[in-house]
Parts: C-alpha cells; sequence; structure tokens
C-alpha cells in the first residue's frame, strides 16, 4: 500500500499586511496499488478467493492494479494578537481538501476468470473507508502565556 510511485508536497507560507500569515500544503500523488485477483478458488484451498488471474499467458503480480490519482490542498489563513504582555491570541482558519476532489483509496480489483476484465475492475470500492476526507473547514482560537 505504500508504493506510491509519484508524489510531490509543497508547503510554505507569506506574512500579508497586519502580520496576517497565509500558507498551506498541496499534496500531488500518483494512484495507490490495489491486487488484481480473481475471486474464485482456482488453486483449490478452502475459503481463500484471493487467486490471482492468468492475464497474456503469466499470472499477474502482487499490487498489480494502480488506483486514481490523490490530489489534496490544505490552505490556511492565520493571526496571532498581542493583548497583554506575554499573552497573545491565535487566530485560525484552515480548510483541508478545499478542491474537493474525491481521493479513492481502495478499488475493485476483481478481474474474473474470463481472457476479459469484468466490467467493475478498477472501480472504486463503496464505503465511508474506501475514499479519504471530502472537504473540512476548521477554525481554532489559542491563548499562549
Amino acid at each position: 500500500l505504500y508504493d506510491q510511485r509519484n508524489r510531490l508536497v509543497l508547503s510554505g507560507f507569506y506574512t500579508l499586511p497586519l502580520k496576517i500569515r497565509m500558507g498551506g500544503i498541496a499534496t500531488l500523488a500518483g494512484g495507490l496499488p490495489y491486487n488484481l485477483i480473481t475471486g474464485l478458488t482456482n488453486s483449490g484451498d478452502t475459503g481463500a478467493t484471493t487467486d490471482r488471474p492468468l492475464i497474456n499467458g503469466a499470472i499477474v503480480g502482487r499490487n498489480t492494479g494502480r488506483g486514481t490519482p490523490v490530489y489534496y490542498v490544505d490552505p490556511f489563513l492565520e493571526r496571532e494578537i498581542p493583548l497583554y504582555g506575554r499573552i497573545h491570541l491565535n487566530l485560525r482558519a484552515e480548510a483541508f481538501n478545499v478542491l474537493n476532489h474525491p481521493n479513492f483509496v481502495s478499488f475493485n480489483g476483481t478481474y474474473g476468470t474470463k481472457l476479459t476484465p469484468s466490467l467493475t475492475l478498477g472501480a472504486p470500492s463503496a464505503g465511508a473507508t474506501a475514499q479519504l476526507p471530502a472537504r473540512e473547514l476548521q477554525y481554532s482560537v489559542k491563548v499562549s502565556f
């Protein structure tokens, strides 16, 4: 699951007038790998349906499938306000996955037993754990002394 071939992460910030800090993190990555399986017990072992398909005369290797790219842009704005002496108030607004790009992490790897793959091969899996979170907004107030 950690064999992500291409990954670029950029981060930084810039201080605007009135001491407002703007910045963020952008992550652009290739798709995550997943196994191709037949969905049947071809080898005769009981209970396991994880046999790999035969494609072009060869059994495919582990994690042969590749998912869709992952794009995350997480900007923030913050301002630190001095209150009294060493007491400061920090106001911060953050957005996670601000582009609301669907970032799938689980895919249907059932190839089937025919020469041509099943129609649902490579489709994103259903369920809450098959996709990274959608757009989220977060606001915080911090007092430091």
